[in-house]
């Protein structure tokens, strides 16, 4: 990842990150006044909000794929030879009335 890094007001650091996909994202970190200001306190603080962030990201992926796989399991065209299924494809599962 890179990141960069921008002192605002005497009393801020603005950070963003561009993450190996190209995404980016920012956060900030601020002092009550610019005496108190520590740049590497500042740093070390965008950078620990960002990763905080970037693991909600990858847990709602991770949560998504999970998800995904559960519907998989319960639908009852998941395999392509089912004799059921009018149209597996087209991504539409229409299942024949047995009734008819």
């Amino acid at each position: 990842s890179e990141f960069q890094f921008m002192t605002a007001f005497e009393k801020a650091m603005l950070c963003a990150c561009k993450l190996p996909n190209g995404m980016v994202i920012s956060s900030c970190h601020g002092f009550a006044t610019p005496d108190q200001f520590d740049r590497d306190v500042a740093k070390a603080k965008c950078v620990e909000y960002l990763m905080g962030r970037v693991w909600e990201m990858e847990t709602y992926v991770l949560e998504t794929i999970r998800a995904e796989a559960e519907e998989a399991e319960d639908d009852p065209c998941r395999d392509t030879n089912c004799d059921k299924c009018v149209c597996y494809d087209c991504g539409e599962c229409l299942l024949e009335d047995d009734d008819e």
